[in-house]
């Protein structure tokens, strides 16, 4: 109890909030602290060291939590009236920066978008574990080193959750120990319209540049904008605030978001698909999912269209595949590029079409045999009828 009060001071010296504990979660051995404020706070995050115990040092911990990373400061935006020249222009670094290579450009901002159950929760917590660690998202996009990232979820302590987080760790090589000074969780999240709301996210920013901060879902973040989704320009002007905030001390900021009733499943999501005006004109990336084939309970498959937009040397249409076994233990996504899946496809249906072609003939060549080898003035309709042992319909 005394370190527990001493580190509670530690992490929120006076402004610290009341916490209730929480019980044991079923096969879980986890306890967890669950937040009770009103308002959105920055601080209010819990490690993974402290969501999964473990016999780590609290100093050790105390020292991480303050330590704030090496980012070199950005430049100040130029005003208008300033112009460069064709040669200074020239000289400037034309290569982005990224989180996750080809999907998240470093201290940008935008979506993950998707209709209901399509996984959006799932591959933002695939995120959140690549980059605090430095490995592949969802196996194949490089993430060029690892950051701090901040989860903040209004669902963040949940055994699904806790039972995803063990998945994804499960089929990778990780750094424990990194994995637990860089990966914080919140079940807090902020309200975009308030001002107070945004001060502290300000705040925020200057004690942790350079992370990446991923909220989930965009629509419980909205506060008094939520009956205003429709208004362009307010919401665009509120998001604005936000993301020059963030640019200012290079944090990257990415929200969970739903898509409208247009995204029929089997068709491929644009920009146009995003829920509500504003959020399409104001992110730089988005990363828009989509059901292909639809997901089976028995085997816990699902197939969906993925598509990356963004600015320059990013994006792409792809295909996911997503499994998560019967029982929802496993997490072993697989990720395809739209243009190789198709090959693939035609491949296969080249493979499928020379087989039947094969069997037609073999069942030519054996209604000529039983025929003699000659055909009457009928024709074809003189051939016996020969029982195939595939798509026989098709094949008479």
């Amino acid at each position: 109890p005394a370190i527990g009060q001493w580190l509670r001071d530690e992490m929120f010296g006076d402004s610290r909030r009341s916490f209730n504990r929480g019980t044991r979660l079923p096969d879980m051995s986890t306890k967890f602290f669950d937040t009770k404020t009103d308002t959105w706070r920055g601080i209010e995050y819990l490690t993974d060291f402290e969501v999964v115990p473990s016999t780590e040092s609290v100093i050790r911990f105390h020292e991480e939590k303050t330590r704030k990373p090496d980012v070199p400061p950005e430049a100040e935006p130029i005003k208008f009236g300033e112009f460069l020249t064709d040669r200074d222009f020239s000289r400037m670094d034309s290569k982005p920066e990224f989180v996750i290579d080809g999907v998240i450009p470093f201290g940008s901002y935008g979506f993950i978008a998707a209709r209901e159950k399509h996984f959006k929760s799932s591959i933002s917590m695939d995120i959140a574990v690549s980059v605090a660690t430095g490995t592949p998202f969802l196996g194949k996009f490089n993430v060029p080193e690892p950051r701090k990232v901040f989860f903040a979820s209004d669902e963040t302590v949940s055994t699904d959750k806790l039972r995803l987080r063990a998945a994804i760790l499960a089929n990778r090589e990780v750094d424990t120990e990194l994995l637990r000074n860089n990966l914080h969780w919140s079940a807090g999240l902020p309200d975009i319209s308030s001002d107070e709301d945004l001060q502290a996210f300000e705040t925020f920013c200057e004690d942790n540049p350079g992370c990446l901060i991923i909220f989930d879902p965009f629509n419980h973040c909205l506060g008094s904008l939520s009956g205003q989704t429709q208004s362009r320009s307010v919401m665009t002007q509120r998001l604005r605030l936000w993301s020059q905030v963030s640019k200012r001390h290079s944090v990257t900021l990415l929200f969970n978001h739903h898509c409208n009733s247009n995204l029929h499943p089997g068709i491929q999501p644009t920009l146009s698909h995003l829920s509500g005006t504003g959020p399409a004109e104001w992110g730089r990336f988005h990363l828009m999912l989509n059901q292909k084939v639809a997901y089976d309970p028995d085997t816990g498959v699902m197939q969906l269209f993925m598509a990356i937009t963004g600015n320059a040397q990013m994006g792409g249409k792809h295909i996911l595949e997503v499994n998560e076994g019967p029982d929802k233990t496993e997490w072993k996504p697989v990720v395809r590029r739209l243009d190789e899946f198709k090959e693939a496809q035609d491949n296969q249906k080249r493979d499928e079409r020379e087989s039947l072609l094969y069997e037609v003939s073999r069942a030519i060549a054996e209604g000529l045999r039983i025929a003699g080898g000659s055909l009457s003035r009928g024709g074809i309709a003189d051939l016996p009828e020969v029982k195939f042992s595939r798509r026989s319909e098709t094949l008479r």
